[in-house]
């Protein structure tokens, strides 16, 4: 797991696979360690079973997926998470159990490595890094939820070159 966001409740927490874009649902115990609740995939498309494969030539595992980030709504209602590899943002609605369910994907034109979202949980920037995707350029991505339709959709998209754009902005 690589990367995290906690509910506002300061009970539940929400942690990202880089490698397999998988969620782990986990519940802060009174002793501050951690149960899992659940275990789900980020991604609208089944992980392809690569067991026994040899690591790529850089290093990686071959079903390496490159999630991006996870964050949660202000409101505590949604947790997004990003996936690179595929160029996909994945809306999760927060159960009262703690658990999450899916409820939309969408598309990216570039690959989203870093989320924020705004404090009235309607706009979410999506940071895409340089890639041969964007034309080696990074891309900042404004997004559009829509909770009653329970669509996000990407509204606008400027191009960012000669930095990495996961790491420049911070909390909105």
């Amino acid at each position: 797991q690589r990367h995290l966001c906690m509910h506002p409740n300061g009970k539940n927490v929400y942690s990202l696979s880089e490698i397999t874009a998988e969620i782990a649902a986990l519940e802060l115990q009174p002793d501050g360690t951690l149960k899992q609740i659940s275990m789900q995939s980020a991604m609208d498309q089944p992980l392809p079973n690569y067991a026994g494969q040899p690591l790529t030539a850089l290093g990686l595992p071959p079903n390496y997926i490159a999630a991006g980030d996870i964050v949660i709504s202000p409101d505590g209602k949604y947790v997004f998470a990003s996936i690179r590899m595929i160029r996909e943002i994945s809306v999760f609605g927060v159960m009262p159990d703690g658990n999450l369910m899916p409820i939309c994907f969408a598309r990216s034109q570039g690959t989203p490595r870093c989320l924020r979202i705004s404090r009235d949980s309607h706009v979410l920037f999506a940071f895409d890094e340089e890639s041969s995707f964007t034309g080696g350029k990074g891309m900042i991505e404004v997004f559009c939820w829509d909770e009653c339709a329970k669509q996000l959709s990407c509204v606008a998209s400027q191009e960012v070159s000669g930095m990495f754009v996961g790491s420049v902005l911070p909390e909105t």
